[in-house]
């Protein structure tokens, strides 16, 4: 059986906060993982190159997604990878109150990563 590890992905260092709740509960499975950084927006060709190096490992990989407001990099690693990849954005409150056109959908999932994580 081969090994899995998550790769826990933000959009930027300010999503250190959340993505480290999220990596103590992977402790707690005992899955291990490593924190990268890097934004759909501003560095995609880094994002990229995160993913070609994840398809080259001879382990299972689950990508864990924090961005912001337009969530991008979820969509981006989705397109490009053939690993699962879990969305798990901050809650509203990180944006000060902003709120997006998705609201319904990112609600969703901030509500089942605060219950589940």
């Amino acid at each position: 059986m081969k090994s899995c590890k998550a790769i826990i992905l933000m959009g930027s260092r300010s999503d250190m906060p959340h993505a480290e709740k999220i990596a103590e509960k992977l402790d707690r499975f005992g899955v291990p993982h490593i924190f990268r950084i890097a934004s759909a927006h501003k560095t995609p060709l880094q994002v990229l190159e995160i993913i070609r190096e994840a398809e080259n490992e001879s382990q299972e990989i689950v990508f864990i997604t924090i961005a912001g407001l337009s969530n991008a990099l979820s969509g981006m690693v989705d397109w490009a990878t053939r690993f699962p990849v879990i969305a798990c954005p901050p809650p509203p409150t990180a944006f000060a109150g902003c709120r997006s056109r998705c609201d319904s959908r990112a609600d969703e999932r901030s509500a089942f990563c605060r219950k589940n994580l």
